[in-house]
């Protein structure tokens, strides 16, 4: 018995002895890692692992002169056949073409959008005539319609007003689309970009001194800039009402300004 005694009680100080050392080895790496975390807190790092970060963002907002006109002329031409429609909406557009290129407009700057070739019918019923089918009617074929659209740009804007004019004179009956544009976006844009970064960068610098934190680096930065607003102007269609023999003053053309706008986004890690 007394040896059984004294076993345990050898047993009993080893456990004890094993579960204090434990005890103080769960102690120090828990201490340990309160300082680990105090010194990535201090180095700019969050308790996950995450850097300690703050986000601005930069915007700017420009306003430039448009230096292109682009607008687009279209010949509308009626005819019984397709023979004689498409001769005389050839005849008028080449002339038209002509004209244009005499304005000092280059061959890249006039392009062909659009050419319609369209039966017209007319529906018949008791004698009457008319353009929608009545209940009980008769289809008739009456003649073609063709339709060709050319987009022009006018790089001189002094001058947009005598080409419409000059086209309207030759044949063009329906003038529309007209767009301000620039010939290089690239310029104002990085410029916009450029100002939207520096308004960025100043808002991070007060930011920074406001929370008493310092900035270290970029680490992600998102471009949100839009294109470049175009102004569009819709001019009605003058179809039917005029033609080569009317006198048709020039049209003022004023381009005014297009707004150019940028904004970004950049995130700093912070210490």
């Amino acid at each position: 018995m007394e040896n059984n005694y004294k076993i345990f009680s050898k047993n009993n100080h080893f456990f004890s002895i094993l579960s204090i050392s434990l005890t103080l080895l769960i102690l120090s790496l828990f201490v340990s890692q309160i300082f680990t975390i105090k010194n990535k807190i201090r180095d700019g790092i969050l308790i996950n692992g995450s850097p300690a970060t703050i986000s601005v963002i930069g915007e700017s907002e420009l306003f430039a002169t448009p230096n292109i006109a682009k607008i687009s002329l279209s010949v509308l031409t009626e005819e019984k056949t397709v023979e004689k429609a498409t001769k005389k909406n050839n005849e008028k557009m080449n002339s038209i073409i002509k004209f244009i290129k005499s304005q000092n407009i280059q061959d890249k700057d006039i392009k062909t959008v659009n050419y319609y070739v369209n039966p017209r019918y007319e529906y018949r019923d008791n004698n009457e005539t008319s353009i929608f089918p009545p209940k009980s009617s008769t289809r008739i074929l009456i003649g073609y319609e063709i339709t060709q659209t050319l987009e022009v740009k006018i790089r001189n804007l002094d001058n947009s007003g005598a080409i419409i004019e000059g086209a309207i004179s030759l044949g063009t009956n329906q003038v529309g689309d007209l767009q301000f544009i620039f010939d290089d976006e690239t310029i104002l844009k990085d410029k916009a970009k450029n100002e939207a970064i520096k308004n960025a960068q100043e808002k991070a610098k007060i930011l920074a001194n406001q929370l008493g934190v310092k900035l270290t680096r970029i680490i992600d930065y998102n471009d949100q800039s839009s294109p470049i607003y175009t102004k569009r102007l819709e001019l009605e269609s003058v179809a039917y009402g005029i033609g080569e023999k009317d006198n048709i003053a020039a049209p003022s053309i004023e381009p005014g300004e297009n707004k150019i706008t940028s904004r970004v986004i950049i995130t700093y890690e912070i210490r």
